[in-house]
Order: structure tokens, then C-alpha cells, then sequence
């Protein structure tokens, strides 16, 4: 296991892009699910990747209709640099379109967003199928998104998602404590002096450029369960926030990892494998947090007797 470890960062590894990107999408893109987890906003964690996948095949369509490249090259991502970067523009403005249009509902109409964000991930669901139903290659570019072949990830993908998330983790960890007081105790924000909607608007932009790097290199179901099972996972044992937001991205890299390695070996889908490696992870990490539970409640037993 250790020799296959090294020949993965060894630099003469076929799929080292790949793994690269794996291990980036697997430690960053927990830190964002564990933003939507404590707001009790993981339904808008299911809308918005599917909402950024409709950016990205709008994105397709129009690199093809200006005569750039084809839809089915662009989302395999061959069709050069250029091609990447506009399909990442648009699904990054799909997205930040509809944080608005949630943002400006929420506050003319109020009432359950649950409701709001279901909406959403059903209109964004028909949107990518209706926009390529007449494609030729439709059933192709239908295939790629859903699977989430991250293997096909090159050094262009690579520089891309790290442009991206990089600067996002950093921002996230820089910013946390207010981005949870934002979230907490808006009030009390408010009255101190600090600008509520200034700081909620930069979490969701950031938010919302991991889940459309995610989308760009996975797809949308494998950028949802990357982002946040392991989520689920840490807050089933974290004894304190700080515990929370180091242990999401570690049990994230352990999922990426995991699931990378077994898709390697099995020759299975990689991106459906990561995400199976998450779950695994998800249930582990539930049966030691009862099993500590239940040793916290002997001991504090004894302790009363």
C-alpha cells in the first residue's frame, strides 16, 4: 500500500493530475459543506451543484454556437483552455444568479427555504437536460457529468481548480469566525458595527466558486457527496467547533484518497468510488461516536454512584 501511495505523488504517475485534483476537491470542498451544515443549508448544497451544472452546459452550448469548440470537446475537456475557463465563468454566474434570486425571495416573501432551494434543484435539474436534449452528443455529455470521471482531469483542469480553491480555503479559514457569527447571531453582528450582508454575500461566493470548480472536475452528484459527507462525518464526533473544521478536511482527504485508490485498482468509476469511500467513512465515524457516547455515559455513571 505504501509503494502504490508513492507511485501516486511520484511525478511519472500516469493520472498524477488527477489525483492531484482529488486530494485538493476532497480537503477543500468539505470546508464549504461544513458552512452549509451549521446554517441548516445542506438542501442548498443539492440545488446548487445542479444549478451550477446548467451554467456549464449553457456554457457548452454557446463555446459551440460561436464556433470555438465543440459541446462534446468542451465538456470532455478538450477543447482547450479557453473553453475551461468560460465554462467555469458560467456556471459560477448560474450560480451567484440564483444566490440572488434566493437572497431576494427570502427577504420579499420569508417562509420555509427548504421549499425555495427543492424549487431550485428541480428547475436547474430540467434546465441541463433541455438545454442539450437535442445535442448529438447529449447522451455523452449526460454520461460524463453523472459519473464524474475525474481521471480525465489534465494539467489545464488542475491549474484551474487551484486558481480556484486555494484561494477559497484560505478565505474560509481566515474568515471563519465571522462568517459564523453572520450565520449565528446576525442581530448581535449588526448592532456591533459589522456589515451581516457584506459578510454573508463573501461565504456564498466563495461557497458557491468551490461547488462550481467541484462540478467543473466531477460532475454535480460527486461534488455534493464531496462536500458534504465528510461534513456529516466530522460532526458526528467533533467536540468543539475548532474539532469540527479540522476534522471535516482530514476525514475529506481520507474519502478522496480511499475512494481514488480503490477506483485505481478496481478500474471502477473513480468519482462514484469516492463517494461510496465517503459514506463508508460516514458510517465508521457514526459507530465510534455512539460507541463514545456510550462510554462518556458509564463513566459519568460511575461517577454519580
Amino acid at each position: 500500500m505504501i509503494s502504490l501511495l508513492l507511485e501516486f505523488f511520484s511525478d511519472g504517475f500516469l493520472l498524477k493530475h488527477a489525483f492531484r485534483a482529488t486530494i485538493l476537491l476532497g480537503t477543500v470542498a468539505p470546508l464549504a459543506g461544513c458552512f452549509l451544515l451549521l446554517r441548516r443549508a445542506t438542501f442548498l448544497g443539492v440545488a446548487l451543484p445542479q444549478v451550477s451544472a446548467a451554467g456549464m452546459s449553457a456554457g457548452w452550448l454557446l463555446l459551440e454556437a460561436g464556433g470555438q469548440c465543440t459541446a462534446a470537446a468542451a465538456a470532455s475537456g478538450q477543447g482547450g483552455a479557453w473553453s475551461s475557463v468560460f465554462s467555469l465563468l458560467c456556471a459560477l454566474l448560474a450560480t451567484l444568479c440564483a444566490l440572488l434570486v434566493l437572497a431576494w425571495l427570502e427577504q420579499r416573501s420569508g417562509g420555509a427555504a427548504d421549499s425555495r432551494h427543492g424549487a431550485l434543484y428541480a428547475l436547474a435539474g430540467a434546465a441541463t437536460i433541455l438545454l442539450l436534449a437535442y445535442h448529438p452528443h447529449a447522451e455523452s455529455i449526460f454520461a460524463g457529468l453523472l459519473r464524474g470521471e475525474i481521471v480525465a482531469a489534465g494539467p489545464g483542469e488542475l491549474r484551474l481548480v487551484v486558481v480556484v480553491l486555494l484561494p477559497a480555503a484560505v478565505v474560509l479559514a481566515l474568515f471563519r469566525h465571522e462568517f459564523l457569527w453572520a450565520g449565528a447571531d446576525p442581530g448581535f453582528m449588526a448592532a456591533a458595527g459589522r456589515n451581516v450582508l457584506l459578510w454573508n454575500s463573501l461565504l456564498l461566493g466563495v461557497t458557491g466558486a468551490i461547488i462550481c470548480a467541484a462540478v467543473y472536475i466531477t460532475g454535480p452528484l460527486v461534488c455534493l457527496g464531496v462536500m458534504l459527507l465528510p461534513a456529516l462525518a466530522a460532526h458526528g464526533i467533533a467536540g468543539s467547533m475548532r474539532t469540527f473544521f479540522v476534522l471535516a478536511p482530514l476525514l475529506g482527504l481520507l474519502g478522496a484518497m480511499a475512494g481514488f485508490t480503490v477506483a485505481y485498482l478496481k478500474d471502477l468509476p473513480t468519482g462514484m468510488t469516492i463517494v461510496a469511500a465517503h459514506g463508508v467513512v460516514l458510517v465508521l465515524t457514526k459507530l465510534a461516536g455512539g460507541l463514545l457516547r456510550r462510554k462518556k455515559a458509564k463513566r459519568n455513571t460511575g461517577l454519580d454512584a
